[in-house]
């Protein structure tokens, strides 16, 4: 009687045998019989998984596995014993030549499925990775706080801009900016750095030119456009 690991087709699959590793998958934390066994019971039980890969899930005769695994024969069938959850035996004398090529056909074919899939699942795995890096690198825009005041740190950021500004009148413009913002539906209403739009609303304010300098008194225009306002009324009293 021979010994081999149960369900090796699907506990590891791997094209060519004699692999250069083994897959030990997660869900060995929660195996109940794993964790009852003992230190030692436990690293045979991996040596002979690395064993059993050189010839699809069999293992050798018992007095070669035990040269293998350095220990004695009456040692290997204790250990058997309380591996009965992983090993099973089997006559290899039962199986045919026929038996056994069409079951290595059918377990290529599986081995050919699960690592399209797994590279299938791998791709999958490094979209998600790259979207998750590119969501970090952007920031995502927030909408502005309802219960926001005016700080400190805001006031100084427009006295940067329009020094001539009062507290007062700086928490003026800030409740316009609070009120018109708050306003906006959807994506509009999203900055991602709303500081930097608050400086922007102080240098749009009414007062400063294009350029983001403030703008300049011109005593000429003021007269002129009062003397035209004065013009026009007298023109609509006169009609």
């Amino acid at each position: 009687m021979n010994l081999r690991v149960k369900n090796w087709a699907k506990f590891q699959h791997f094209k060519d045998r004699r692999p250069p590793w083994i897959k030990l998958y997660r869900d060995l934390l929660d195996d109940i019989q794993w964790h009852k066994l003992d230190g030692d019971s436990a690293k045979l039980l991996v040596m002979i998984w690395v064993i059993a890969s050189e010839d699809g899930g069999n293992l050798p005769a018992n007095d070669e596995l035990a040269f293998r695994l350095r220990i004695s024969e009456s040692a290997l069938n204790s250990t058997i014993s309380k591996l009965s959850h992983w090993l099973e035996q089997y006559d290899i004398n039962m199986i045919s030549t026929r038996y056994q090529d069409d079951a290595l056909e059918k377990e290529k074919e599986r081995e050919a499925e699960r690592e399209a899939e797994a590279e299938r699942e791998a791709e999958a795995e490094a979209e998600r990775e790259s979207g998750a890096q590119n969501s970090k690198a952007e920031p995502k825009g927030q909408r502005l706080d309802v219960d926001m005041v005016l700080t400190n740190d805001w006031y100084f950021e427009a006295l940067k801009i329009r020094q001539e500004w009062s507290q007062a009148k700086c928490n003026a413009v800030f409740l316009e900016f609070k009120d018109y913002w708050i306003a906006q539906p959807g994506a509009k209403g999203r900055k991602a750095d709303w500081l930097a739009t608050w400086r922007n609303w102080c240098r749009r304010e009414k007062g400063y030119n294009n350029k983001g300098a403030p703008g300049k008194f011109d005593p000429v225009q003021f007269v002129n456009g009062s003397k035209q306002e004065q013009s026009n009324v007298r023109t609509i009293e006169h009609e």
